[in-house]
């Protein structure tokens, strides 16, 4: 599957933000959008990537 560099790096940054804090509490997404500033923006993106595909459709193609 493609998938945008962007939403892969914001994996990459959700994961690295688990190495400091475990749960998904405001200490973690604080952490995320220290590393990355729009990350919000891109986990919806990610949620809508993931719908997408499920129902055999792209939204960045």
């Amino acid at each position: 599957k493609q998938i945008p560099f962007e939403l892969l790096q914001m994996v990459v940054v959700h994961e690295l933000a688990h190495l400091r804090e475990k749960d998904h509490n405001k200490a973690f997404y604080q952490l995320c959008t220290f590393m990355l500033p729009d990350y919000h923006q891109l986990e919806f993106d990610m949620r809508v990537w993931l719908v997408a595909e499920a129902a055999g459709q792209s939204p960045y193609q």
